[in-house]
């Protein structure tokens, strides 16, 4: 702000023009640079305030002691700042996804990055700083964390849709494993995953019969598959005749896997006779609620009362007496 001088004494905060006060006490503000891209900078003067920095080599926010003047716009008042700003448009990107970046420093360290292109891991040489996390000491690092993955890509047509964070609205076609059909879905126009198709034609010749697991799932032991997704899917539990939850990998397994609980249900559970249900034993589960229940007692041919704790148990498990008379008294 401008003021008048009396021409002695006064302080430093004293600039002859506008230009000059920007200039030492403005934090930078430069025209689409990202803040979240820019190094830590504690500025020119000396006063001691507690602000934070994105790391963007650490992908996370960190304190740092600011002196009060000059820097640059990687300085947030809070945490929750600087997180909203910068961890979430980050996190997306697995170090294999990141672009190699040697850094701004001049040092000449020996490194490797996966390069998505050749599909394999390369050297380079890091500048000693900043830089991102595809960068690894050794090729024996870099190929156990990327290129087991390159090698063995999930399935596409077994992925969840998505439709990505950005905002346009693209008519693509995914596939539907619950309806084993093409259907369409609005792409948001970058990121979302490979079962993304833009013709349905190319969808159906990706995700055919012929890509649909195979072989009979409700008898097929639980398979988290070879990949590292985390998929929360379902499975038939042969031993308690019940659908479980599991996390499946993304890729490999077998057909023992549902999208939802009520498909596991309608394949596997449904089409099982009643004796198999009404002959399992009594199971009150593993967790600590306290449900009314009902259960058939194979050996009185009569339905009981029980407290069910919430988890586990089996399928010899009914809301009301009369649901469990309905399934169980014609068994003999």
């Amino acid at each position: 702000m401008l003021f008048s001088y009396s021409g002695c004494g006064g302080n430093k905060n004293n600039f002859q023009t506008y230009e000059e006060c920007e200039a030492k006490c403005i934090i930078s503000k430069v025209v689409n640079e990202n803040p979240c891209e820019q190094p830590r900078e504690e500025g020119l003067c000396s006063a001691v305030i507690h602000k934070w920095f994105y790391d963007k080599t650490a992908r996370e926010c960190r304190s740092f002691v600011y002196s009060g003047c000059a820097g640059n716009s990687n300085n947030f008042e809070t945490r929750e700042e600087c997180e909203q700003q910068c961890v979430a448009e980050t996190s997306a990107l697995s170090a294999c996804e990141q672009p190699q970046d040697s850094g701004p420093c001049k040092a000449s360290f020996q490194r490797y990055f996966y390069n998505p292109f050749s599909a394999q891991c390369e050297m380079f040489l890091y500048g000693g700083c900043e830089g991102n996390q595809n960068n690894f000491k050794t090729k024996k690092e870099c190929d156990e964390n990327c290129t087991i993955q390159s090698i063995r890509p999930p399935n596409p047509c077994e992925l969840p849709v998505e439709v990505g964070p950005c905002k346009a609205t693209l008519t693509r076609y995914y596939y539907n494993r619950a309806s084993k059909r093409c259907e369409t879905f609005s792409y948001g126009g970058c990121r979302g995953n490979k079962n993304n198709f833009e013709t349905k034609a190319e969808c159906k010749k990706q995700c055919g019969k012929d890509n649909a697991p195979t072989g009979d799932g409700c008898n097929a032991p639980k398979d988290p598959g070879t990949c590292t997704k985390n998929l929360y899917l379902w499975y038939f539990d042969r031993e308690s005749l019940v659908c479980k939850p599991f996390i499946y990998g993304g890729c490999g397994g077998n057909a023992n896997r549902y999208v939802t609980k009520e498909e596991c249900e309608r394949r596997c559970v449904a089409p099982l006779p009643a004796r198999a249900i009404c002959s399992l034993p009594n199971a009150v589960g593993s967790c600590r609620r306290s449900l009314s229940r009902f259960y058939y007692d194979f050996e009185a041919k009569a339905c009981r009362s029980f407290t069910y704790t919430g988890c586990e148990g089996n399928a010899n498990n009914f809301r009301t007496e009369a649901e469990c008379f309905a399934k169980c008294s014609s068994v003999q």
